[in-house]
């Protein structure tokens, strides 16, 4: 009797969720004190009765969930005994019996090649009973299986000898296992969202009579906004599968209808079905892109989508049976109409998840893993700053596809893997790290991310800086909770400012590291560089190669190195190029610095115009991507659309020539027009123009078509009567007519400073001219229209090819080629530059309009005839079909009424393209009914550019990643240039054309990520003082937005803003004030103690002689700063090699690596580091350094 009591004994206890090291294994934790009173020990099986019996292993709770009679199962146990958490279970001891079979059916279709060994591992041990679902993740995918049948009958727990059958599921057994089941468990680092999700959502559906008690409605939706990746989808399928609520999905995007009426019409069949299926819940992905702020919509469409979702929720009747979840990694893009109470009533922010939440995320993506000793998920989680739960996944993802590539080659696919393989096959830290390389985070993908390991103990000395630092960002963020209770606030952010080399970037990634926190390093200007053969347009060389330009700039402007691999030239006379604004319009702009610097990542970009440029990722190019915005050059796509110049003004330069350089040559007289000179040992006078006319023009068109040098004479050649007479007629310009000589076909004149003079204007040995070097002169692009056209003339003259149907010019030179493709874009003649089979470089004129203009300009042709081509689509534009579509819409214009049907609706439908002139002709039209509001909106503002700007549009047709290399940029006052191997517009604007959003973006991704560290490198070169050395208005909102987001109305609650400087005098004062970088700390040069524990840093770990003392070092090293220091080392390192290599090697391999290993760094080697490595500082540079940093104290704290 006794005994049927014993085992009659029940518990009550409420449900609550596992750890996440539990979910999946099986196991209910319950406390001690029930388990002795039920009979039980650790591994005893236990029966859980709610509305359905399932069965788990009992574990012992942990001490804190000692006496609160609660049970924690995972999700999958609680689906199989029909509970949720803080529901009532009877939990007893029963006993489970050896299984000998178990029948599995998949609930999808599934096939794996040897899946029931698989499967088996997975269960042993975990307790089984018929009709129960279990779930295995199978390549990274839960799979739900259901338990059809067990030998014997009861609960059973598979052994290693247990056969398991698959077979397939009926029809009755998938009834509700449509979607993935996704409990809590399988959710990490999103403890606090879950909690507040839950009382949003589970006690409306489950309890709503709580609500009727009280008379209040339950809220109708939530919205949940984050990073993407950051587990809003995942959360609301848990929340849906937890209360048993029926569960549809809107994907934002996918609702949206081209038809009258439909998206609207499907938005009201999802209510309508939800409503009849009670509870349910309405899960709207993207919200953003359904119902985005009405005042800035440019379709109707989407303003009656907003109004009916608006309608739909205020319709809302079922009393808490009926939840609406939204997400949106853009909430501030909603209409506000939707963020009010009684719709989304609640927003819950899913930020990016801290040290802890990453170690739960890693712990429930290898839950199935088998993960070899030396893995410590804690380790993998520090390093994985900025990962969120979507990237998390990818990571481990990538460390086990790793660790399958390194058995790769002992697998015969054809074969079943041997068992002893597949038992070895573990993931090891190793296969991590290697991911790593791989992974990258994705919510801060586009600022520069850093896991700092740098440690306190890692910096010599500095013991002042590093307490204040911890007291300034260590203890805000690590003990919150001490400045709340004394009503303090901590400071807004520090300023570290010193000499270069001491200290102040290892000082911000010590404290980061220390802190816990995730780091964002912005690291000053951010340079967009093109390659050195990349030619720019200046009025000053003309088109020439940019490292070329940069070098002539040299007597130009103050040459500065910025820092390791950048060196600036700021000019110091104006130089000019064309630059774009906002109108679109190319005007003159000043070059203000050429920078020269190492860049580790390039792109090679290939355009349908057939030229090619190389230039850094984060080059911006003007792009077409449903309006005109600075696109990166990484983020770039093949087919993307390019704005390049249609148009281009002539400099209309006065161009005086020098006396060519040749020390035979002898000038006899000179008037206002000429030079007149001789060789010495020769009598003949030879007349050197002082200007370049539209003759002389005319004739270095003549010469590159149809000239060549000999060892003293110049030659034009043809065969052409009247071409021959103007050849005299040109050559006149040098000499006398007797001078000039013809013989057959050729006309030549004896003139040796002649060549030397052609030879100046070409800056190129013609003695040896080859057709495919030749170029454009410098001096013709410098040049008026007038001259321009005279060259040209020359030039087609010569070699150049005209019919009804096209103009054409043909080269071997590409320099040649580009050179007159920039020429036409200054006359505003557009052309088309190709390559022949016979590598003949191409540039071809074609279209009645380009044509009529080359010939009136070139040659004079008055020929004018009316031109009516507005359908010609020759003039590349992007597909601008759905913005004319939305201008259709928003302005109620009607075919054949206000606009007509056969010019707008063809485009419109895309049955044909639209051309320039097309769309010119619609602009007529539109500008008839657009009112000013519309006009002032980017649909407008984007058409009249492409229709009326100096731009044309090439596509990109190929897109390349190259190695590093030295690259240049351009800094003009419009933040763009012209340049490339064709004309094109390139920015230069360290903050890509948009500083203020830049400044946005990375302070956003730092709450997102917090608590987080904004380090501010080289802050000068960020926030300079406004209004100095006439910058551009780019500085000054940059300095603006900066200070608006350190005040914001917004408090920036766990993050602090840490900079960096050594010109403290150059940073904007407004920066110092009390509650932005209010606490100044200066990292000064070492004192000998410093000195002395900087060398202990830099000496750990080396072999070193008994004859090296580090306080005589530090004794040495007076004036040197902490990189100073740690160069002397390694260069003491490299004496020490340099004394083994020189004794020559001549041992047995054994030998050799024996004698490696007694290499000893001496005294002698210190010497000579110090003959190399001078100190960065010196005693005026410090006084100066010094008095800067007490006047910057005093002012910023007086």
């Amino acid at each position: 009797m006794g005994k049927e009591e014993k085992k009659d004994k029940s518990a009550v206890l409420r449900v609550a969720e596992a750890y996440h090291r539990d979910a999946g294994r099986g196991i209910a934790r319950i406390d001690t004190e029930t388990m002795r009173a039920l009979g039980l020990i650790s591994g005893d099986v236990l029966e859980i009765k709610g509305k359905s019996i399932a069965a788990a292993i009992v574990h012992p709770a942990y001490s804190t969930d000692s006496g609160k009679s609660i049970i924690r199962i995972d999700g999958d146990i609680r689906g199989n005994a029909g509970v949720a958490l803080d529901d009532k279970v009877t939990v007893r001891k029963t006993k489970a019996k050896v299984a000998k079979r178990i029948t599995l059916a998949p609930t999808q279709p599934i096939r794996i090649a040897g899946g029931e060994r698989y499967l088996l591992s997975r269960l042993k041990g975990v307790p089984v009973t018929k009709g129960q679902i279990i779930r295995i993740d199978l390549l990274g995918y839960p799979v739900s299986f259901v338990v059809t049948n067990t030998v014997p009958a009861g609960t059973i727990i598979p052994n290693i000898d247990t056969e398991i059958v698959l077979r397939e599921a009926r029809r009755e057994e998938k009834i509700g296992l449509g979607l993935p089941r996704v409990t809590y468990e399988d959710i990490g680092g999103l403890k606090r969202e879950i909690g507040m999700i839950r009382e949003m959502i589970e006690l409306p559906l489950r309890h709503p009579e709580l609500f009727e008690r009280l008379g209040i409605e339950a809220p109708k939706g939530v919205l949940l906004h984050g990073a993407p990746g950051t587990g809003k989808t995942l959360i609301a399928k848990a929340v849906a599968n937890e209360t048993d609520a029926n569960f549809l999905a809107i994907s934002g995007p996918e609702i949206m209808s081209k038809f009258y009426g439909e998206s609207e019409k499907h938005l009201r069949e999802i209510f309508e079905e939800a409503e009849k299926n009670a509870p349910s819940i309405i899960f709207i992905d993207e919200l953003d892109s359904i119902a985005p702020k009405r005042g800035k919509m440019t379709g109707e469409v989407e303003r009656r989508v907003v109004a009916q979702l608006l309608s739909l929720m205020d319709g809302l009747e079922s009393r808490g049976q009926v939840v609406v979840i939204g997400a949106t990694n853009r909430p501030n893009s909603l209409d506000d109409a939707l963020r009010r109470g009684g719709r989304f009533d609640r927003e819950i922010e899913l930020g990016i998840p801290d040290r802890n939440g990453r170690e739960e995320i890693l712990q429930v993506h290898t839950r199935g893993m088998p993960l070899a000793e030396d893995v410590d998920l804690k380790n993998v989680a520090g390093r994985t700053h900025g990962f969120v739960g979507a990237d998390l996944s990818s990571l481990c993802k990538e460390a086990a596809m790793h660790a399958i590539r390194k058995i790769l080659p002992e697998i015969d696919i054809e074969q079943d893997i041997p068992q002893e393989l597949m038992d070895s096959l573990v993931v090891s830290e190793n296969n991590f790290s290697e991911a790593l390389k791989n992974t990258e985070p994705s919510a801060l993908r586009e600022v520069f991310v850093e896991a700092p390991n740098v440690k306190w103990e890692d910096i010599g000395g500095l013991e002042q800086m590093k307490q204040e630092l911890k007291e300034v960002v260590e203890w805000p963020l690590k003990y919150s909770d001490a400045f709340t209770a004394l009503n303090t606030k901590p400071p807004g952010g520090v300023m570290l400012f010193g000499p270069p080399g001491t200290g102040k970037t290892m000082l911000a990634k010590a404290v980061a590291n220390e802190s816990d926190a995730n780091f964002i390093s912005i690291k000053g200007p951010e340079l967009l560089c093109i390659s050195g053969e990349t030619p720019i347009f200046t009025d000053h060389c003309g088109l020439r190669p940019v490292e070329t330009f940069y070098a002539d700039m040299y007597h130009l402007g103050e040459i500065k190195k910025e820092r390791e691999n950048l060196e600036v030239i700021k000019l110091k006379e104006p130089v000019y190029t064309f630059g774009i604004n906002n109108e679109g319009k190319l005007t003159k702009t000043v070059i203000k610095r050429v920078y020269k610097l190492y860049v580790p990542t390039t792109y090679k970009i290939g355009f349908s115009n057939n030229s090619e440029i190389l230039v850094s990722g984060n080059q911006p190019f003007l792009t077409y991507a449903t309006g005109i915005k600075w696109i990166k050059a990484e983020d770039l796509k093949v087919g993307n659309m390019i704005a390049t110049p249609s148009r281009l003004s002539t400099f209309e330069l006065q161009l005086d020539f020098k006396l060519p350089k040749y020390k035979h040559l002898v000038l006899v007289k000179e008037d206002r027009d000429f030079y007149y000179v001789k060789i010495f040992s020769r009598k003949e006078i030879t007349r050197i123009p002082k200007k370049l006319t539209p003759e002389l023009a005319e004739f270095l068109g003549w010469f590159v078509s149809k000239g060549n040098v000999s060892k003293d004479a110049v030659t034009l050649c043809g065969k052409d009567e009247n071409n021959t007479k103007r050849f005299e007629e040109l050559f006149q310009i040098f000499v006398d007519v007797h001078r000039v000589k013809q013989r057959y076909m050729m006309t030549t004149v004896y003139s040796t400073p002649l060549i030397k003079f052609l030879e100046e204007i070409f800056e190129m040995r013609l003695g040896k001219k080859k057709s495919d070097s030749i170029v454009v002169p410098q001096v013709v692009f410098k040049a008026n229209e007038e001259v321009i056209t005279s060259y040209l003339r020359g030039l087609w003259s010569g070699d150049g090819h005209i019919d009804d149907k096209k103009i054409e010019y043909g080269t071997m030179s590409e320099k040649l080629a580009s050179g007159i493709t920039y020429l036409l874009t200054q006359l505003g003649i557009k052309s088309k530059y190709w390559r022949r089979k016979d590598e003949l470089k191409m540039v071809t004129i074609s279209g009645k309009k380009e044509m009529q203009r080359f010939k009136h300009l070139v040659y004079g042709d008055g020929k004018t005839e009316k031109i009516r081509q507005f359908y010609n689509a020759s003039y590349t534009i992007p597909d601008v079909s759905e913005l004319l579509r939305k201008v259709k819409e928003t302005l109620g214009l009607r075919y054949n009424r206000e606009i007509p049907g056969d010019l707008f609706e063809d485009v419109i439908s895309k049955r044909k393209r639209c051309g320039l002139l097309r769309l010119q002709r619609m602009m007529e039209y539109i500008d008839r009914y657009a009112d000013e509001e519309f006009k002032r909106g980017e649909v407008y503002k984007t058409l009249r550019m492409i229709a009326y700007s100096d731009l044309y549009w090439v596509k990109i047709v190929n897109k390349e990643r190259r190695s590093s290399q030295i690259m240049f940029d351009v800094e003009t006052e419009a933040s763009s240039f012209v340049g490339g191997e064709l004309p094109m517009v390139l920015h230069n604007s360290k903050w890509v054309g948009e500083s203020e959003r830049a400044v946005r973006e990375v302070f956003r991704k730092a709450k997102q990520s917090a608590p987080c560290i904004i380090f501010l490198d080289e802050i000068d070169s960020i926030v300079p003082i406004r209004g100095m050395n006439n910058d551009s208005h780019v500085t000054e909102r940059v300095v603006s937005q900066l200070l608006t987001e350190m005040d914001g109305l917004e408090e920036l609650k766990d993050v602090i803003v840490i900079a960096a400087t050594n010109r403290p005098d150059m940073v904007d004062p407004a920066l110092l004030r009390p509650g932005r970088l209010d606490r100044l700390i200066y990292v000064q040069t070492p004192d000998k103690e410093t000195r002395q524990k900087i060398f202990a840093v830099h000496l750990k770990g080396k072999p070193i002689g008994e004859d090296v003392d580090i306080e005589e070092l530090a004794e040495r090293t007076e004036k040197y700063v902490g990189a100073d220091i740690a160069a002397i080392v390694k260069e003491a390192a490299m004496a020490a090699l340099r004394e083994f290599f020189a004794s020559g090697i001549t041992r047995e391999y054994e030998e050799e690596r024996a004698a490696i290993k007694n290499i000893v760094i001496r005294k002698p080697h210190f010497d000579e580091a110090f003959k190399r490595v001078k100190p960065t500082t010196n005693n005026k540079a410090q006084q100066e350094f010094e008095a800067k940093a007490e006047d910057l104290v005093k002012h910023a704290y007086a």
